[in-house]
């Protein structure tokens, strides 16, 4: 929800959202302000603001749950421990905490009106009718995890701190006589041609001999390295281990399948296009003209003025509607048909129909012996708990692995070898992993101790403990000998494309013509043309390196470079370069620059300011009560 908020590039809470989000306080650190005179109910304090253990869960939570998606779902609060989360949760509500301080010194007021205003501005909130609607609101910044208490003081504490960064800004506008420098620098392109000597036509490499492997074995020992490998037993078990489906009475099926009815309807849907007339005369104009012929779309535009794309609603279901009596008439309408105008506190809507599918139900047969296991495995959820708990116990009193899975009749099972890509000592992938975090579970726990019990997020636990750890080694020559033999011709290759690319490139910047450069060092291939490469790389085909840009760049007309590709050496002769006056391109391209210039500067001096402030306010982190905390 906030990223949607963020991307209106005109609110004054999103310009200051977004220089907090890009700012690190790595410049000074929490670590350095350690004080155990903060309050014990408060995380941290700035000036006189206090971060309350509240405030920092709340925006740990809202953190994990946004970052939760890059790490495939499973990101838990110890490994937010484990990538220092919470501390850079805390920095970042520090240095916001640091500019309401200077807010609140220099007396800033925001009224209700001004966050009244700019919540109401916000698209994210707005309806289907393109206006502010309170119900989206609500349900908006619920799922970012605020109520609406917590969301206007949020907007409040924004419109503050952007009132005393925006002070600053008001004059601050980058050189327009710079951008236009820039926009000749970045837009001046090259025209070469170029063409490859891949290494596979130097296919005759000869044999290595055993001095030979020997001594690359030894020169590049980082190639031939074994990696850290894990001998590792554990213990898991999930809710299905403990299901019965067969002890599921029909009873129970029946009492699901009513619980759920809900889930099993999939509500009638109408894909709709929606015009809106101010009075019930111009609406039953517009319905007479679509009738006669005439395109919904520009019927529309011409009685009021509305855009095509603004009338597309897409997919609604009744629900969707304002009210019944509008859900009524449109659902009545069939496909390609066009509704009777229909009132609202909105005016007279007019609909279109595109496409409909009709409400279906699953009937209970249908789903029987699916929600029969789903009871089963939420039947077991208390066996799942309760066995969890009693393996915590035993293993808390001191058994071992193996004497508390006899107790509780579990197996202990047994990974001779792991890696920290899941892979054993053959290569393969091991795909039966008790969870996404059993491997990074294995390799933060120390040799000979047991983990932690964890929860996974598909019902289930386990437990492990690291056997032995087998430290990274250098692989013996005998058991890589191929490797080393195909590692040194491919080199010989390398070398040898390198050679003859070196020759083309003397003979190019001797004058010699690119067709006769070609006879002699190409292999058949055609001369590849680029006629206008920037300096950022772009204009180069797919299939070359990106540096090529900057090497091409470095040289002068009739001049020829090399770089390296995955499978040879790119030979480029420089043709041309193509100068750009700003003068004669679209202004629009230096505005952009400008504009690029201004917001520049300005960070500077906001990171100016924030490191002013920073030096002349007291910071305290309670360190007991952040772990405390999270």
């Amino acid at each position: 929800m906030l990223e949607a908020i963020r991307k209106r590039s005109g609110s004054i809470v999103v310009k200051v959202l977004l220089v907090f989000l890009i700012m690190s306080f790595g410049a000074w650190g929490v670590g350095d302000y350690i004080n155990t005179g903060v309050g014990t109910g408060s995380v941290a304090k700035v000036g006189e603001v206090d971060i309350t253990q509240y405030e920092f869960n709340n925006e740990m939570q809202r953190e994990m749950n946004r970052l939760r998606g890059y790490f495939g779902g499973s990101l838990d609060a110890e490994m937010a421990r484990n990538i220092g989360l919470p501390k850079q949760v805390l920095a970042r509500m520090m240095r916001s905490a640091l500019f309401l301080e200077v807010a609140r010194d220099l007396g800033i007021v925001i009224d209700d009106e001004l966050v009244t205003q700019e919540i109401r501005s916000i698209p994210a909130f707005n309806g289907l009718t393109g206006q502010f609607d309170k119900s989206a609101f609500l349900m908006t910044i619920a799922n970012a995890g605020f109520s609406e208490q917590m969301y206007v003081r949020l907007v409040r504490d924004d419109l503050k701190r952007s009132s005393l960064v925006d002070s600053l800004n008001g004059g601050t506008v980058g050189s327009l006589y710079m951008s236009r420098l820039l926009n000749e620098y970045r837009n001046e392109t090259r025209s070469m041609e170029y063409f490859k000597i891949n290494d596979s036509r130097f296919g005759d490499a000869p044999t290595p001999s055993d001095v030979e492997i020997s001594t690359y074995h030894n020169d590049n020992q980082d190639q031939f390295m074994a990696p850290e490998y894990r001998s590792v037993s554990y213990i898991t078990f999930s809710a299905s281990d403990f299901a019965e489906v067969s002890a599921v009475s029909e009873q129970e099926i029946l009492d699901a399948y009513e619980n759920r009815k809900a889930s099993f309807v999939s509500l009638g849907r109408r894909q709709v296009l929606q015009s809106i007339y101010s009075d019930e005369a111009t609406a039953i104009k517009a319905v007479d003209m679509i009738n006669q012929g005439r395109d919904f779309a520009e019927t529309a535009n011409e009685l009021t003025g509305a855009a095509a794309d603004s009338l597309d609603l897409g997919w609604v279901t009744r629900d969707d509607m304002l009210s019944q009596d509008i859900a009524d008439v449109l659902f009545a309408t069939g496909i390609g048909e066009t509704s009777q105008p229909v009132n609202s506190m909105l005016g007279w809507h007019v609909f279109k129909v595109i496409d409909a599918q009709e409400e279906t139900i699953q009937e209970f047969a249908e789903v029987r012996e699916g929600l029969r296991e789903d009871v089963a495995l939420e039947n077991a959820i208390d066996t799942l708990f309760d066995q969890a708990n009693k393996l915590d116990d035993e293993l808390g009193s001191g058994a071992t692995l193996e004497e508390a899975a006899q107790v509780l009749g579990l197996i202990v099972k047994r990974m001779d070898s792991v890696d920290r890509n899941a892979a054993d000592r053959s290569g393969a992938i091991i795909t039966d992993l008790p969870a996404n975090n059993f491997v990074s579970t294995a390799f933060a726990t120390p040799e000979g101790t047991d983990s932690a019990l964890i929860e996974t997020d598909d019902s289930a636990y386990f437990v492990l403990r690291v056997n032995s750890i087998d430290a990274p080694a250098l692989r013996p020559v005998d058991t890589v000998r191929n490797s080393i033999i195909g590692a040194i011709k491919a080199k010989y290759r390398r070398e040898q494309a390198r050679i003859v690319a070196q020759q083309a490139i003397d003979s190019l910047n001797v004058s010699t013509a690119m067709t006769t450069v070609m006879a002699q060092y190409g292999d058949g291939a055609q001369v590849g043309l680029i006629e206008a490469l920037k300096r950022d790389g772009s204009g180069i085909p797919a299939d070359l390196p990106k540096n090529l840009a900057d090497a091409v760049f470095e040289k002068t007309i009739g001049k020829a470079t090399m770089v390296r590709s995955t499978d040879g050496y790119v030979v480029a002769h420089l043709t041309a370069i193509n100068e750009v006056n700003s003068s004669n391109t679209d202004p629009s391209a230096v505005d952009k620059i400008q504009f690029e210039l201004t917001q520049a500067m300005r960070f500077d001096i906001f990171e100016q300011l924030a490191r002013s402030l920073e030096q002349r306010t007291t910071f305290n982190v309670n360190e007991n009560t952040l772990r405390q905390a999270f």
